[in-house]
């Protein structure tokens, strides 16, 4: 008798023996199961089978590839098994859905880095239809055309790879090693893991979309392998170390003339496309190779970046410098400093000796990194009340908040104090003192800044104390606990909640001992709340987390000159709603424009989908005018990951049209200024774009989208206040959760 068992619609119901091959279509739910009573006299046992289901490759999902075994004598053949995302076997798979790859590992010798090869040519995979059989319970073989064993340089004792790419389903890679001559893999070259990447990139997918691991890239990308058109190789090692330096290359930016013009850094790809890498940027200090590599169970020589130096590793990026006895033209115009030198030699000066400072780890150190570690800034007391607790004692007309703070070292090193006592003494502590800064900033309403004042004027930043002023005025309890009343809050401003932050750059040693501060460092800013005349404090909302989504990329975002670092509820005091860059022009900027929009929320989308090319959603670029009138063209930012994938930077439910954002005017959330109208200080006379339409049409900024969000969604754009306070934005009956038009839907978030 059968056990019982459910299988749903489409799926196969497969018997195997060793007399034969049954598979039977089950077009409905079915339940086999025992009845009651006698069954009769029960025959002799069959041959030994077994039941399984399996389900045809039309009905999958997506395929999920084990390879379980190669064996090369002539050709090599690949057995593998496919399931579907429910691990349920699929049957009919055929040469459109996968194709294959074969390589070996060459070792290294005399300095130079160990290289796969790929047997069936640069860039080549196989599909040879005929050559795939289908087994049972899923399981598949395929016989290589190409028979390895008559390649001269066929090594049975070598690590060899066969991997495998999905066409038509969510893109994977598998990927088997392995020794022809059966012995155990002992020799390997696993350098970066595609989850380094993928913290930037989401899901990297390249040529077409169905290449997504590194382990496969590497199969094809080797030494040897050339871009015909450009001359430039595509070995991966280079590739990728020139790509992600992109404009900071000396032969991109023409930091190596006058000896040579700057030059495009480009590949010519499938059907001439052109691939300019030259405007790429790397968002964070490019000196931080852990970003990629780091030695792991994974990638057990992901420090080969420090251990295993190469000329061409090393030359990728420093590619103003040749190694040769002679200048190589066109390109490494700049001498080894080293002299003349090889693979073989790298090690002597950049690993086992030499000086110190030609040590690979030490070249690319880091000082800010190495810095910042050493400083923390706290705000202890807000009117005079621990900053956890829910309502401070700020009352008055007007409300003067006083603040208690103090800046530590984490590291536990002593400072001015002396004994144990680990706080700076900002008034006499070097790391204070020439070139330094640190402010304390107020801001209100922690609901939706605004800054606004007694008479409408707007701050150019909230109310702030420079580091001067707070030596001249805070007062040092003796252990480094200083306490200073800031500017009074407007007379108007008599409830509510406010915010209190601290920001600047303390001075460090960009060689640690010296005694020389040379160095700006930026440390995470740190924000506090409190309640106004009894009011309950309120924290702003928390769109990112910098630390687990902004530094993923950026490894420490830190921007104006590095005072403001790390924490995105210090940015939103000034990127307010209601702040435009209009004081930092001077007139119609080069985007034809007299203001843009500063307000967090737009900024930032803006910025990520800047690039007019096929890297972002915006059909203009994004200008924006900055300290001392300086212009900072976003319109050629590339971002690295999906563009539409929220959750990149968002926390969960964070961006849905859900709650406050179901209708946001309704709730608090502020509309943007787009126009500060004939008097700039005075905000009573701004128009406006309505908070949703702020956000959305900072990515999608067409004529036709800004169209379907008035006439379908109620948003307004360039509205004066009275309309803005009548509006209602109904984007979230079709954009919101579980709704037709789910933003999780149209922007294909899982």
């Amino acid at each position: 008798m059968l056990p019982q068992i459910k299988i749903t619609m489409g799926v196969f119901l497969m018997e195997t023996r060793k007399t034969g091959f049954l598979a039977m279509l089950v077009v409905a739910a079915l339940v086999l199961a025992g009845c009651g009573g006698s069954d009769g006299e029960d025959g002799k046992d069959g041959a030994d089978g077994s039941w399984f289901a399996v389900v045809p490759v039309s009905s999958a999902d997506r395929l999920d590839i084990k390879i379980e075994k190669v064996t090369v004598s002539s050709p090599p053949v690949v057995t593998f098994k496919v399931t579907d995302g429910n691990g349920l076997s699929v049957a009919g798979v055929t040469t459109s859905q996968v194709r294959f790859n074969i390589a070996r590992l060459e070792k290294s010798d005399m300095g130079n880095p160990s290289y796969w090869v790929n047997y069936l040519g640069p860039g080549a995979t196989e599909r040879v239809a005929a050559n795939l059989e289908e087994l049972d319970d899923g399981r598949y073989q395929y016989t290589f055309a190409k028979d390895i064993t008559k390649d001269p340089n066929y090594d049975a004792s070598l690590t060899h790879r066969v991997a495998m790419q999905i066409s038509g389903f969510p893109p994977t890679n598998p990927v088997f090693d392995f020794r022809p001559d059966g012995g155990a893999v002992t020799t390997r070259r696993e350098i970066v893991k595609i989850e380094s990447c993928n913290s930037c990139h989401n899901e990297l997918a390249l040529h077409g979309g169905g290449r997504v691991d590194t382990k496969y890239c590497v199969t094809c990308h080797n030494p040897g392998t050339i871009d015909a058109d450009t001359g430039n190789t595509v070995d991966f090692k280079i590739l990728i170390h020139k790509i992600h330096r992109g404009e900071e290359l000396p032969s991109v930016n023409g930091s190596v003339t006058p000896f040579i013009p700057a030059t495009p850094y480009q590949i010519i790809g499938y059907g001439g496309s052109v691939h300019d890498y030259s405007t790429v940027v790397f968002p964070q200090d490019i000196r931080n190779c852990t970003k990629c590599h780091e030695a792991s169970a994974e990638t057990p020589q992901g420090d080969n970046w420090k251990t295993r130096p190469s000329v061409e590793a090393c030359g990728s990026c420093h590619d103003d410098i040749y190694f040769g006895a002679a200048a190589e033209p066109p390109l490494r115009m700049v001498a080894h400093p080293g002299g003349p030198t090889s693979n073989a030699f790298c090690k002597n000066c950049h690993v086992d000796g030499g000086d110190e400072k030609w040590q690979i780890d030490t070249a690319h150190r880091n000082p800010l990194k190495d810095a910042e570690g050493k400083f923390q800034y706290n705000i202890r007391k807000v009117c005079g009340t621990d900053p956890e607790v829910a309502d401070p004692n700020c009352v008055g007309t007007p409300v003067t908040p006083t603040i208690e703070f103090s800046v530590s070292d984490p590291t536990g090193g002593i400072h001015g104090y002396g004994g144990a006592n680990s706080n700076y003494d900002i008034a006499n502590d070097p790391e204070f003192g020439a070139g330094a800064s640190l402010n304390i900033l107020t801001a209100w309403d922690s609901s939706d800044y605004t800054n606004v004042d007694g008479d409408g004027t707007r701050p150019s930043r909230a109310n702030s104390y420079s580091l001067g002023n707070l030596k001249t005025n805070a007062v040092d309890d003796g252990t480094g606990n200083f306490t200073i009343s800031v500017d009074p809050m407007p007379g108007t401003v008599l409830t509510g909640s406010g915010g209190v932050a601290m920001e600047g750059h303390p001075r460090g040693e960009s060689d640690p001992g010296s005694g020389t501060y040379d160095i700006s460092v930026p440390v995470r800013g740190e924000v506090a709340y409190f309640g106004i005349n009894g009011d309950p404090m309120v924290e702003r909302r928390v769109a990112v987390d910098i630390a687990d989504k902004c530094d993923n990329c950026h490894d420490k975002l830190s921007l104006h000159g590095n005072n403001r670092a790390d924490n995105a509820q210090l940015c939103v005091m000034c990127h307010n709603p209601r702040n435009t860059d209009i004081s930092q022009r001077s007139g119609v900027g080069i985007d034809g424009k007299l203001e843009e929009s500063i307000d967090m929320k737009r900024l930032i989308h803006a910025i990520h989908a800047a690039d007019r090319d096929e890297h972002g959603f915006r059909e203009n670029g994004i200008v924006i005018y900055g300290y001392g009138g300086s212009t900072n063209d976003f319109s050629h930012v590339r971002f690295p990951g999906i563009l539409n994938d929220c959750t990149t930077c968002h926390n969960d439910g964070t961006y849905e049209l859900s709650g406050k954002w179901e209708m946001p005017l309704q709730n608090g959330i502020l509309a943007s200024t787009i126009s500060s109208g004939a008097d700039a200080a005075d905000q009573t006379d701004d128009l406006y774009t309505t908070p949703t339409a702020a956000v959305c049409s900072a990515c999608h900024d067409g004529a036709l989208a800004q169209e379907h969000m008035v006439y379908l969604g109620g948003a307004k754009f360039s509205a004066d206040k009275a309309t803005i306070d009548g509006s209602l934005e109904t984007c979230a009956i079709c954009h919101g959760p579980g709704k037709i038009a789910d933003l999780n839907v149209v922007h294909e978030i899982e």
